[in-house]
């Protein structure tokens, strides 16, 4: 399947890759699906801007990327996107989602699915089966930290994946380095392009307000 990632604009300073979209894109790519990644905040993409994007493209799925201040631009990207092209499944990943899947089944009538936790092993398989037109909620269970309406885990039941070595690197040609600003965020480098890397995953403490405490 065609796959756009999208990363919502909001008001972060941060312009730089976003490294979670760019390993959900290797990963389904490695199952022979098509991503593309939309960076909103770098393009400066509005609601106009996305919805112009929607109309010309034939994407069968569209996943946004979303933290909590993403909430009410998530909700009306989403329902951009059924109002044109209502058979476009849309998925939700990301902290928000991983800590209160329950608001977006309760509030976002326009998403299908939500990811809760790492999406990189369930994404690849749900595309599988939305590729054959499967929404047959036995089939849908069988995916780690899956949740859809009337269906959703807590955060004890998550997706987590503990070797990172199994994964394959970001697609960094769906989101270049020299197309992003050379001081994201107020940072020096020595040599340009730059970008980020994570070297792990998780934290040690179990702060209660955080979708990461187990």
């Amino acid at each position: 399947m065609k796959m756009l990632l999208v990363l919502p604009a909001n008001r972060s300073y941060v312009i730089q890759p976003n490294l979670g979209l760019g390993y959900i894109a290797s990963a389904v790519r490695k199952y022979g699906h098509e991503p593309a990644i939309l960076d909103c905040i770098k393009d400066k993409v509005d609601f106009k801007g996305f919805a112009s994007i929607i109309q010309k493209s034939d994407f069968g799925v569209i996943g946004f990327h979303m933290f909590s201040q993403d909430y009410g631009i998530i909700k009306e990207l989403s329902r951009i996107v059924k109002g044109i092209k209502p058979s476009i499944y849309t998925i939700v990943g990301g902290p928000h989602p991983t800590g209160d899947s329950d608001s977006i089944t309760r509030d976002f009538p326009d998403v299908d699915f939500i990811f809760s936790g790492e999406g990189e092993r369930g994404m690849p398989l749900l595309l599988d089966l939305l590729s054959e037109r499967c929404t047959d909620d036995k089939e849908l269970s069988k995916i780690e930290g899956l949740c859809w309406r009337g269906k959703t885990q807590d955060r004890a039941s998550s997706a987590v994946i503990s070797d990172l070595d199994s994964l394959p690197l970001p697609a960094w040609d769906l989101m270049k380095p020299d197309t992003y600003p050379q001081a994201p965020h107020g940072a020096f480098f020595k040599q340009f392009p730059a970008a980020p890397i994570i070297i792990g995953r998780g934290c040690p403490f179990e702060c209660t307000f955080c979708a990461g405490a187990r």
